[in-house]
């Protein structure tokens, strides 16, 4: 009982610590944060635009954006698309087969949110490095080929769909982790307040699994295990999961 208690006091001053750094990151805190105005009251975030671009040919991709819904799919060009406030459209360039994107909002203009930003590349191109931070938006990879895939973001949901990567690293504060279909060798996940579910394109017995829900269960293929779960695989391939509050649900595509 004191463990329970504990851990939910933990996640709660988690959440506020994530909401705190959210501010800071975007122009500054004060006791203004506190006013439930702050966050939900009018502000002119400026004309709403629709825009495209075709994009040079990029292996490398580093994202940081404070509030902003980002996809990553693959298609037929190197482009990108973004809808959304225009004083929050992000800064986009190529240079030397890195993609940068970056976009800093200030004050209040969180309350916005800042539209959303889809970049694709053309179907069965090699991505070597992907690296995305986001401060308040979801971000989605959907049948992307990668090395390697390194995903955060501090207030918003993660979703890595079809496609292969050799490893994913995720860092979720508060939000949904949901790895779908993606075939991958390592996975590393640390998140601190939501539910995580893996669906796995191969036998999950090929992985080794260390997988713990601190403040939760974890399921293996429709198993409940308990607060933590331990196995060794056959080959590999493996899995590291941390959960302070929420779920894990690790099985196979059918």
């Amino acid at each position: 009982m004191k463990k329970t208690i504990y851990l939910f006091v933990l996640t709660v001053i988690t959440i506020v610590a994530i909401l705190v750094g959210i501010s800071i990151h975007m122009g500054g805190f004060s006791l203004e944060f506190f006013r439930i105005g702050h966050w939900f009251g009018n502000v002119n975030s400026g004309d709403e635009i629709s825009t495209s671009a075709n994009l040079d040919e990029f292996t490398t991709v580093h994202l940081d954006a404070s509030a902003l819904d980002i996809t990553l799919v693959s298609g037929n060009d190197f482009k990108m698309e973004y809808e959304g406030s225009e004083k929050l459209r992000p800064e986009v360039n190529v240079d030397q087969g890195v993609l940068t994107v970056e976009q800093k909002a200030s004050g209040h203009l969180v309350r916005s949110m800042g539209g959303n930003l889809v970049i694709t590349v053309p179907e069965g191109t090699t991505m070597d490095t992907i690296e995305m931070e986001v401060s308040a938006g979801d971000i989605e990879v959907e049948n992307i080929l990668a090395n390697t895939v390194k995903l955060e973001v501090s207030a918003g949901d993660i979703d890595v769909v079809g496609g292969s990567i050799e490893t994913i690293d995720v860092d979720c504060s508060a939000g949904d982790v949901d790895i779908e279909k993606c075939e991958f060798n390592n996975l590393t996940t640390d998140l601190s307040a939501g539910d995580m579910d893996v669906t796995v394109t191969d036998s999950v017995k090929n992985y080794e699994i260390e997988a713990d829900a601190s403040l939760g269960n974890v399921y293996v293929d429709g198993k409940k295990e308990g607060a933590s779960y331990e196995q060794g695989g056959s080959g590999t391939k493996y899995m590291k999961i941390d959960v302070s509050a929420g779920d894990i649900s690790i099985e196979e595509d059918e």
